[in-house]
């Protein structure tokens, strides 16, 4: 009798609060204006486009998520000294004295909880990060993430030597692409995704990353400009030694502190030795850097 009940459960399937949600929010989610036979898709999800607000999950997140402060606000002993640890860094967070006043700037506050647990700083809300960043420093971390400003950085392999890589640094935003000075004044895209770089990366304030990015363009819009009037082809290519790349490159274009992207690229990788270098127009490079140089100067 036991197992009949048993297997009677297993029929009716999870009848929990959060589970019966879920299935009502999949359920409001079907379109039965169509035929399943014919399009099961737009019949079992049709409706989906149309539905706003969390998805069909949050009701399972939302329990684990109230199960866990459960968790960390109950009296019971714990069972491990990490978790023992995490109670005591929750229960610090939410019984500082800070977090309960709203008038509170939220980046002070934030600094002063990293603060009193010991953590240090945090680049992106204080100001002495952003003082002490070199021209280099935001270039190489910008190429890091993706965001070629004044060359672009690859790894590729090394025609010569079968199993090896270089690193191929080659000049980057417009002085490549071949795009109009409107084009790149206009791409909303290219604007938004510096922004929120120049944001990550440690600048404090909206306004300042802003004016950083407008900088950047308006550097890309003249050599656009430049290069539509005078049609400048680059194709010159240099093979750098590994240990004489650096040195060769700081002498070559000397307006950009290479050691510092060297640096970079070494820690990313995990690597300690120096590498070969293929560097493609190295002139448009240096050009573009001197007037970049100029600008911040300003």
């Amino acid at each position: 009798k036991s197992s009949d009940t048993s297997d009677s459960k297993e029929k009716l399937g999870c009848l929990n609060s959060e589970c019966i949600k879920t299935a009502g929010q999949i359920f409001s989610l079907m379109d039965e204006r169509w035929d399943p036979c014919s399009n099961f898709y737009d019949y079992a999800c049709g409706s989906f486009n149309e539905a706003s607000g969390h998805s069909i999950s949050q009701n399972s997140i939302n329990s684990v998520y109230y199960s866990i402060k459960d968790l960390l606000e109950s009296g019971s002993s714990p069972d491990t000294d990490n978790l023992a640890s995490l109670k005591s860094f929750y229960r610090s967070c939410m019984e500082f004295d800070g977090l309960h006043s709203k008038r509170q700037d939220t980046s002070k506050l934030f600094l002063d909880l990293m603060e009193r647990f010991g953590i240090g700083t945090w680049p992106v809300l204080d100001d002495y990060y952003e003082a002490k960043l070199s021209l280099a420093e935001v270039l190489s971390a910008l190429t890091l993430v993706g965001v070629p400003v004044a060359f672009r950085v690859e790894v590729v392999p090394d025609t010569q030597i079968e199993g090896s890589y270089l690193l191929k640094i080659s000049p980057g935003g417009p002085l490549e692409s071949g795009r109009t000075a409107i084009d790149i004044r206009s791409d909303q895209d290219l604007r938004t995704y510096m922004l929120f770089s120049f944001l990550l990366l440690g600048t404090s304030t909206y306004s300042k990353s802003t004016r950083a990015v407008d900088d950047i363009l308006s550097v890309d819009a003249y050599y656009a400009h430049v290069e539509q009037d005078t049609v400048r082809k680059c194709d010159t290519i240099e093979i750098l030694a590994p240990d004489e790349s650096l040195n060769r490159l700081n002498n070559m274009i000397p307006e950009m502190e290479w050691t510092v992207l060297f640096t970079s690229i070494q820690k990313e990788a995990g690597l300690k030795r120096p590498f070969a270098v293929e560097l493609h127009c190295k002139e448009k490079i240096r050009d573009y850097l001197i007037h970049l140089n100029d600008l911040v100067d300003v």
